[in-house]
């Protein structure tokens, strides 16, 4: 699993206090090789996601992790400071900007997720899977912020 992480970046924090469960560890690593293989998230959809959902749960560690991979793959500080903003204004192909809203909406209120939104990224092409995995991605982040918040070492 380490070896996922460049040296130049070193190994996250809330990675590192996961080493306290070996089996857990080892579990994750498996949904990292889950969301590296992944035919249609691509790496930097991926990255966007966990930068806008860490922002949102205000994950300082894992915000300014993905903002170091978003930039060092060609995106501008000033792109990510307009991707928050609102994200169907973020860099990407128009159909991956809505579904970063999408999840970012979703995170925010449950109910913004409504039958329409849906429909809305199945029509740009999104499958159900998809629109879960992507989900379920932006809303893990908020679970390993509050499990860090209640472990990590000072």
């Amino acid at each position: 699993l380490y070896g996922l992480y460049p040296d130049s970046r070193g190994i996250p924090e809330v990675v590192r206090l996961m080493t306290a469960s070996p089996g857990f560890l080892a579990a994750y690593g498996g949904m990292m090789d889950f969301w590296k293989s992944h035919k249609t998230l691509s790496f930097h959809v991926l990255a966007a996601i966990r930068y806008l959902a860490s922002e949102e749960c205000q994950f300082n560690c894992c915000i300014d992790h993905n903002a170091q991979l978003l930039m060092a793959s060609g995106m501008s500080g000033d792109e990510l400071i307009e991707m928050k903003k609102d994200p169907r204004n973020g860099p990407f192909e128009p159909r991956e900007n809505e579904l970063l809203a999408f999840v970012l909406d979703a995170m925010r209120d449950k109910a913004a997720a409504t039958p329409e939104r849906i429909e809305k990224l199945r029509e740009l092409g999104w499958t159900d899977p998809e629109i879960f995995e992507a989900t379920f991605h932006g809303v893990g982040m908020k679970a390993n912020s509050q499990v860090f918040d209640i472990f990590k070492s000072e």
